[in-house]
C-alpha cells in the first residue's frame, strides 16, 4: 500500500477525459471524508443563522454530517422575510429542520439530499437547526446577551442543536462562547474551564462527554441539552455566589468600621 499525490494536468487544446473528471470530484470528496472521517454525526462547519440588512432571516453556508454521509449547503437560504415577519398570525413556536429525502439517480449520479423545512411540530427523524416563537413583528433576536439567553423564548433556540466533533457528540459553539462571562468572573479556572474557555475563544463546540465531566455523574443519554444548560448554570452561579460571599462579608466590616470612626 502506498501513499500517494495526484494531480489533474489542464494542458492548452486538450479536452478533459473521464479520469480527469473523476479525479477532480473523488480528490473534493476525499478531502472531507479524510479530515471529519473521525467526527460524530452532526453540523461541522456553519449552518448559522443572520439577518441580512434588510432585515431578512437567512441560514448560513455550511458542511454537517448526518448518517456517515457529508452534505453541503453552498448558498444561504432564507428562512423568513421581513414581510411575512409582519403578518397576522398565532403566536406558535416555529422548527427549523433538515428533512432526509428519497435518495434519487440523474444521469448515472446518486443524489442524497436533506430539504429544509419550517414546521410547528419536530418531526422525528428530522435534523434540527433552530427554533423561534413566530410573533408579528417580532423576529426572533440572534445575540445572545448571556447564557441564560439561550433558552430564552425571545431568542431564537439552537440549544438543542446536535454538533460533529471528534469527541463525539457536541453542544452549540454559543455555551463555550458565553461561558466566557462566567469565567472572566473568576481568579482561577480549573483544567476543564480553560479547555471550555478556549472553546469559546475558538467559537468551536463542545463536545458532550466533557460537560458531562464537569458536572460530575451525569449520564449522557438520559440528559437532554436543555437539562445540561440547567445545570451548568446551577454549578456555575453557585460557585460565584460562593466565591463572592467572603468579598461581601469583608465590604460590609469595613463599612461598619468606617461608621464607628465617626
Amino acid at each position: 500500500m502506498s501513499v500517494y499525490s495526484k494531480k489533474v494536468i489542464f494542458e492548452r487544446g486538450k479536452i478533459l477525459n473521464i479520469d480527469m473528471l473523476k479525479e477532480l470530484q473523488e480528490s473534493s470528496k476525499d478531502f472531507f471524508r479524510i479530515k471529519y472521517h473521525s467526527y460524530s454525526n452532526g453540523i461541522i462547519e456553519g449552518f448559522d443563522f443572520k439577518y441580512d440588512r434588510n432585515g431578512n432571516l437567512k441560514l448560513n453556508p455550511g458542511i454537517l454530517k448526518y448518517k456517515e454521509d457529508f452534505y453541503i449547503l453552498r448558498d444561504e437560504i432564507t428562512i423568513k422575510t421581513i414581510e411575512e415577519f409582519k403578518e397576522e398570525r398565532k403566536e406558535k413556536i416555529l422548527f427549523i429542520t433538515l428533512m432526509p429525502q428519497v435518495l434519487i439517480i440523474e444521469n448515472n449520479i446518486e443524489i442524497k439530499s436533506l430539504k429544509l423545512e419550517i414546521s410547528e411540530k419536530l418531526i422525528e427523524e428530522s435534523l434540527f437547526l433552530g427554533s423561534f416563537v413566530d410573533r408579528v413583528n417580532h423576529p426572533p433576536k440572534l445575540d445572545y446577551e448571556n447564557i441564560e439567553s439561550l433558552n430564552d423564548k425571545i431568542y431564537l433556540n439552537v440549544l438543542d442543536r446536535v454538533y460533529g466533533t471528534i469527541d463525539g457528540e457536541g453542544m452549540t459553539p454559543l455555551i463555550g462562547k458565553l461561558l466566557l462571562e462566567k469565567f472572566l468572573k473568576k481568579e482561577t479556572l480549573s483544567i476543564i474551564e480553560m479547555y471550555f474557555f478556549n472553546k469559546g475563544v475558538n467559537n468551536k463546540p463542545i463536545p458532550k462527554k466533557f460537560i458531562s465531566e464537569y458536572l460530575g455523574d451525569i449520564s449522557i443519554e438520559k440528559n437532554l441539552f436543555e437539562e445540561f444548560l440547567y445545570k451548568i448554570l446551577a454549578k456555575t452561579n453557585n460557585e460565584y455566589f460562593v466565591k463572592k460571599i467572603p468579598e461581601i462579608k469583608k465590604e460590609e466590616k469595613r463599612k461598619k468600621e468606617w461608621k464607628s470612626e465617626w
